[in-house]
């Protein structure tokens, strides 16, 4: 065993991996000898190696934590959530108050894109350890998600608050006091994340503070320090982009927002706001496609398909520029969530854990019709109504909704 860490503590990872297999093979039978070699190659990454011997630990005695436990986290850092989940939920089966088993189940459901449901298990987890900075950052990270910014903040500043060095945590409550306004806020804890973690995501935080402050210079100096570590970033090159184009200087402002696109051509910012400096320009033909990659990115953001429309009526594609108005004005009658505070979210959260699952789904069910009831015209609302209903098995209520949704949006088309 000692032979197998010190091969892979020294990167030799294929002398490591067959010493592990050569233990392994010798003792077949022996639970602890494959848990042993399990957490071992997991702590070094090898996260194939360690599930094939979590897997005949398990096998050779089934329904023990621990190795359900360890499995679990395998599966999930080996990048399969749906395995995770289903092992992890076994352990948690033999001990509902594992604060680290609930954790980890929370980030499986997250990669599953079940966001709510990792919330609820990160309730239950941050009662039983309260002091999990972990959890908290999980919680925090998946309300900034939500959009839940107010949330964030609270859970974030408590995280901090345990452990101040931890830079991570000074990252997300500086973005989550950015983006609900609070920039001197965010300033104040980015200058704490440089001083923690002066790497070029820091520095592009700091930057991006900056830049929304108006103070350009400050914001540029951060920026290219930025690029001086990562000549790539991303969010550096985008914001320097935003700036020139700020400034008047187009030609540099489509310099770094072309590099920022080759070096992501799915950055949806940064196609939108390069197809910006070339209708600046009038090079509409140019515009058109950056906008219809941007859209095909997120299909849901409004101000693309109004640029598009813009656009393609100024290069005399008449009818695609009607239809992308259209669904430009469909879009603008879904107003961005806004944030609910801390104690109303996570309390309808615990209520809602308390209640079985039928009375839960029947909640839900009653929250969207209300919703539905005040805003008839929000076609979002009516889409995720019908999905309740169908769920629900009450298929002629979903088609009803259905319908209506779709009158609606033939009514918006003919007016357009």
């Amino acid at each position: 065993m000692n032979l197998v860490r010190a091969y892979l503590s020294s990167g030799n990872n294929a002398s490591g991996l067959a010493t592990a297999e050569i233990l392994s093979q010798s003792w077949p039978k022996d639970t602890k000898v494959h848990f042993s070699l399990g957490v071992l190659l997991g702590s070094h990454r090898q996260y194939q190696n360690a599930i094939h011997e979590f897997e005949l630990a398990n096998a050779l005695e089934p329904q023990t934590f621990d190795i359900l436990h360890d499995l679990g986290q395998a599966y999930l850092l080996s990048g399969q959530p749906a395995k995770a989940q289903e092992t992890l939920d076994q352990a948690l089966h033999l001990q509902p108050d594992s604060a680290d088993t609930l954790h980890l189940m929370a980030r499986a459901e997250m990669d599953l894109g079940k966001d709510v449901d990792a919330l609820e298990l990160l309730v239950r987890a941050r009662k039983i350890s309260t002091r999990n900075t972990d959890i908290l950052l999980l919680m925090g990270r998946l309300s900034m998600k939500q959009q839940f910014f107010e949330d964030a903040i609270e859970v974030l500043r408590e995280g901090a608050q345990i452990d101040p060095r931890r830079a991570d945590l000074h990252a997300a409550l500086g973005e989550s006091y950015f983006t609900v306004g609070k920039v001197e806020m965010a300033v104040k804890e980015f200058r704490t994340l440089v001083g923690l973690d002066p790497s070029p995501r820091s520095y592009a935080l700091m930057g991006m503070c900056y830049r929304h402050l108006g103070q350009y210079e400050e914001a540029k100096h951060f920026l290219d320090e930025s690029l001086k570590g990562d000549p790539e970033n991303l969010a550096a090159l985008f914001h320097l982009g935003v700036i020139a184009k700020t400034q008047g200087k187009p030609l540099l402002a489509e310099s770094y927002l072309e590099r920022a696109v080759r070096a992501d051509p799915n950055y949806a910012d940064a196609l939108l706001e390069l197809a910006g400096v070339k209708m600046d320009q009038r090079q509409y033909e140019e515009a058109i496609p950056l906008l219809r990659r941007c859209i095909q990115v997120n299909p849901g953001l409004a101000a693309a398909h109004y640029k598009l429309a813009i656009a393609e009526r100024s290069a005399h594609q008449l009818e695609a520029a009607r239809r992308d108005m259209s669904v430009f004005q469909t879009l603008s009658k879904n107003p961005e969530p806004a944030p609910y505070p801390l104690q109303h979210f996570f309390d309808y959260l615990e209520r809602r854990n308390a209640l079985p699952i039928a009375q839960q789904s029947a909640a839900d069910l009653h929250e969207l019709e209300m919703e539905v009831k005040q805003h008839p015209d929000r076609p979002r609302s009516l889409y995720l109504l019908a999905e309740a209903l169908l769920k629900a098995r009450r298929e002629r209520d979903a088609m009803e909704v259905l319908s209506g949704w779709r009158k609606s949006a033939e009514g918006t088309f003919e007016r357009n």
